[in-house]
């Protein structure tokens, strides 16, 4: 399934380029005058407005006229090729006659403009195509990534022509309530199934149900449009239902994820909410635009590039981790920023100066002088760029470099306290306290039924008291001895596990809970973090030794005491 996802993305990518850069060029035909269904035939229509110098004006067909098709389908009217020659029964008042129009050409969407909307569909798929690769067995992000590649496909679907787009625009209705359901799906069952409340799960059931039923309604609607010649619903009635689908009832399922969630995850719905309506305001204006008629509807289709926004904080929210580590970008763009001010115009104000007082030397005096100034700024920069990234790095990123510090000077101090207890209670405390983890826990081997029993827990959830040395965590971080981070179908949830050996024995585990900022954990705090669990594990190890060697006397004194027989 995952190589069909990859597969249709490839498939969806070609048709956006092709209707962009292919078919937008392609005419539609026109006759030259608006129309709106005189009856539920819509081979008869009412004449509303003429387009001057088009082959209907020069006809004499003027706004209030009645024409009437003869053809079998009234989608040879409505979207007409450019060249077909059509007979119209024209009724002025009480006079009747027949006029043969020939369809003009007219570009629709060839606009410089389509490149923005473009850019919109390619975002959308290639954030599919990162969700399919990170998240695929993820049930949350599967209704999203049904959305980015609907969408992509509806969005693309537009450049077609007329003529060609009718045939296919009841195939497009469903997509687009497709991807209405999909979004309606993803917004009420974020961030996890696990934790839904009895009115999310009825809503991520019924909203979407209902939206695909809407969908099968218009479609079936516009193939009586298209085929039959019979207008069933008005375009206003599928304008509203299409607005309320995509907007307001995937609002609602966020804002009911908002309220029955616990803090953690509230935070990262109010997120979703804020991508959700910056994302969601260019689509809105679109359609007013659409039913005001304010501008051409062509000039106004890169108002739907704002989806990127939505699409792409929806992602990330969904990924919860960063792509790179921002800290580390900031840090170096800050340093070579600095020295680019600072060595670009030295350098050239001391070639300026060995050109102005040292013009009397000759060439090739002067050739060696540049380059000992090129090699002494060469030399130099190296220990300038040391300083520098230092004093910036300690400048923007002193609170990380802060709790990086705490966590590697208490995996020195743990080494030294005698009780297992206390070892576990200030390790999960302070794990909480240096990483704004929203909980954390320690897990120790029980002698007898193969379980994890938990030793002590800090933070806002409690995690399970128990754990199979089967769960999937536990074993993915026995087999490769290793951390083990965002296991699916794991107890821990998208919790960071982190192995406790001592002398190679495994004899439980610390779970670092996800963040309260939902970021993942920095490459060097994970290192904090093994080294952590590495002194916990010694630590541990060292207490029982210990206590073994205090029992180990306490019996050979009581051998000692016993009369020989």
């Amino acid at each position: 399934m995952r190589a069909l996802t990859f597969a249709l993305i490839v498939l969806v990518g070609a048709l956006c380029v092709f209707d962009t850069y292919v078919a937008s060029a392609l005419p539609n035909g026109v006759w030259g005058f608006s129309l709106t269904p005189a009856s539920s035939d819509l081979r008869v229509e009412r004449v509303v407005a003429i387009a001057p110098n088009s082959v209907a004006a020069r006809a004499g067909i003027v706004p209030g006229d009645i024409v009437r098709v003869n053809v079998p389908h009234a989608f040879s009217v409505n979207w007409p090729v450019p060249g077909q020659r059509v007979a119209f029964e024209v009724t002025h008042g009480s006079e009747k006659r027949t006029v043969i129009l020939t369809a003009q050409p007219f570009f629709l969407h060839r606009y410089t403009t389509e490149n923005i909307l473009f850019a919109t569909e390619i975002v959308a798929l290639l954030l599919t195509a990162l969700l399919a690769w990170r998240r695929w067995n993820d049930p949350v992000a599967r209704p999203l990534m049904l959305y980015l590649l609907l969408q992509a496909t509806t969005l693309s679907i537009g450049n077609l022509p007329g003529y060609t787009y009718g045939y296919i625009r009841s195939v497009q209705t469903i997509l687009i309530f497709c991807s209405y359901a999909s979004l309606i799906r993803f917004t009420a069952i974020y961030p996890s199934l696990d934790r839904l409340s009895r009115l999310r799960r009825g809503f991520a059931v019924w909203a979407p149900g209902v939206t695909l039923a809407l969908g099968a309604i218009f479609a079936i609607d516009q193939f009586a449009v298209d085929w039959l010649n019979r207008a069933v619903q008005a375009s206003v009635e599928y304008r509203y239902a299409s607005l309320v689908c995509a907007n307001a009832v995937p609002l609602l399922g966020l804002v009911l994820g908002a309220l029955s969630s616990p803090p953690a995850d509230r935070r990262r719905l109010i997120f979703l909410i804020a991508f959700f309506i910056a994302g969601i305001g260019g689509p809105i204006a679109y359609n007013v635009i659409l039913a005001t008629s304010a501008i051409s509807p062509p000039l106004a289709r890169p108002l739907l590039s704002t989806l990127i926004v939505m699409n792409a904080g929806f992602v990330y929210m969904i990924l919860r981790h960063r792509m790179f580590d921002i800290g580390f970008v900031l840090n170096r763009a800050a340093v070579y920023a600095v020295l680019t001010t600072v060595f670009v115009p030295l350098f050239a104000l001391l070639e300026w100066l060995a050109e102005r007082y040292l013009s009397s030397q000759n060439r090739t005096e002067s050739a060696l002088l540049q380059v000992g100034i090129a090699l002494v700024l060469f030399i130099s920069i190296r220990r300038v760029h040391a300083s520098a990234e230092k004093v910036v790095d300690e400048w923007l990123f002193r609170e990380r470099h802060e709790n990086e510090t705490a966590l590697r000077d208490f995996a020195r101090h743990v080494l030294f306290i005698t009780d297992e207890r206390t070892i576990a209670d200030r390790t999960v405390s302070h794990i909480c306290a240096r990483t704004e983890a929203l909980w954390s826990a320690i897990y120790q081997i029980e002698r007898t039924g193969g379980t994890y029993g938990l030793l002590s827990r800090c933070g806002d959830l409690a995690p399970p008291a128990t754990l199979s040395e089967n769960d999937a965590a536990v074993v993915a971080m026995r087999a490769d001895r290793a951390c083990a981070e965002h296991v699916a179908d794991s107890a821990l949830g998208e919790a960071l596990v982190l192995p406790l050996f001592a002398r190679a024995i495994s004899s439980g585990f610390i779970v670092c809970g996800p963040k309260k900022s939902g970021e993942a954990y920095a490459p060097d705090e994970r290192d904090a973090l093994v080294q952590i669990a590495n002194a916990v594990a010694n630590a541990f190890d060292g207490v029982r030794l210990m206590k073994l060697e205090e029992r180990l006397a306490l019996y050979e004194g009581t051998a000692r005491l016993q009369p020989e027989v």
